[in-house]
């Protein structure tokens, strides 16, 4: 995984990072990752705990044949046959998670990603914009739901972006630009939305009075 960054709104503070991991350099016992978005202590009965990244504390699990022909099924289910990381192509399915692009609240579209980047595709979810999007809301307007889709798919290609560092700079651009686009026409959509609410009312999407055609 790339040390490049990817995050619209800031990292984690050294002070919860002392409380969290004991240290204020964190890094992976497996990989090296010294990245606190993905990092987490693992406890061992009797033993030190361990600091490591998401995507290898899941390798160092063991799951059965019959859990492993579970969970592939799981990505069958959704569409996805040959799965791997759309961000890192990793193809480990023991890694592997479903991830609700816009949030499981606004969402049932998935795409799969490995452990890390949906540790990181959480955290600048729950640190940016899409904070009020991720609370359950059966009321929630078309256009709100549009900006919870721009706000998900802006933190994919970021990533996308941030993966690619400068092995692939043009690529890498290209995403970023792409991804900062999104985010401005998910804040365009949530001020268009709180407009359309003031002047229409909060049902404005459900039934918007206009004059019959004669």
């Amino acid at each position: 995984m790339s040390d490049f960054r990817f995050d619209f709104f800031g990292e984690e503070s050294p002070t919860k990072k002392l409380l969290r991991f004991g240290t204020d350099a964190p890094q992976c016992v497996d990989c090296h990752s010294p990245d606190t978005r993905i990092l987490c202590r693992v406890k061992r009965p009797g033993k030190a705990d361990l600091i490591l990244c998401r995507s290898c504390n899941a390798r160092r699990k063991s799951p059965s044949a019959k859990a492993t022909a579970r969970k592939a099924k799981r990505f069958e289910d959704a569409g996805y046959y040959k799965v791997v990381c759309v961000i890192c192509s990793d193809p480990n399915v023991q890694v592997l998670e479903l991830d609700h692009m816009a949030n499981e609240t606004n969402s049932g579209l998935v795409e799969p990603l490995c452990a890390n980047h949906h540790a990181i595709k959480s955290h600048v979810a729950e640190s940016g914009p899409m904070v009020v999007l991720r609370l359950r809301d059966p009321d929630r307007t078309a256009l709100a739901l549009e900006a919870a889709f721009d706000f998900g798919l802006a933190t994919i290609l970021g990533m996308m972006a941030a993966s690619d560092g400068t092995e692939n700079a043009s690529r890498a651009g290209f995403f970023a630009i792409v991804a900062l686009a999104l985010v401005a026409w998910g804040f365009w959509n949530l001020a268009a939305d709180a407009h359309f609410k003031n002047v229409l009312g909060p049902a404005y999407d459900r039934a918007i009075p206009a004059e019959i055609p004669r």
